[in-house]
């Protein structure tokens, strides 16, 4: 994993952006946790943890889920990642089947159609079919979609 970096020669922009890829990847990956403990995971001052992960917040990269549990004293606020801040579409072409799929950034997939390709005429048609197709998933699910024409 790359490292935090805190050296006085280094923009501090560069620092913060490096600060926060490495914190979102951590949520990424290992999921919610408090910002205590990214403070001690990554030995950086609590106000350092604060500041990025409010800036990562204000960004829709993270979200403040709750309280967690504690072991005594005030109850941590439990931030994770938003795996719902972007989306991937995949298609699976075989033979005359093809399959539509909708998923998260956690790889959940939210939605999915299947199609014959035999039902059109040409190839031009069922690409404006696979696109009709994501744009019903992108509005079954809520997600905005201004880049498809």
């Amino acid at each position: 994993m790359k490292e935090i970096m805190t050296s006085k020669t280094e923009k501090p922009q560069n620092i913060r952006e490096n600060n926060q890829k490495v914190l979102a990847h951590y949520l990424y990956k290992n999921g919610p946790t408090s910002r205590a403990k990214l403070s001690s995971v990554f030995n950086l001052s609590l106000p350092s943890v604060y500041k990025n992960i409010n800036q990562l917040v204000e960004q829709n990269v993270v979200l403040e889920l709750g309280e967690g549990d504690s072991e005594g004293g005030r109850k941590p606020m439990l931030v994770g990642f938003n795996y719902n801040m972007g989306y991937m579409v995949s298609v699976d072409l075989k033979g005359e089947h093809l399959k539509i799929a909708l998923a998260n950034l956690a790889l959940d997939i939210i939605g999915k159609e299947e199609m014959f390709t035999l039902n059109y005429e040409n190839s031009l048609a069922l690409f404006d079919a696979i696109i009709e197709s994501i744009k019903n998933l992108l509005n079954q699910n809520e997600i905005h979609h201004h880049y498809l024409k």
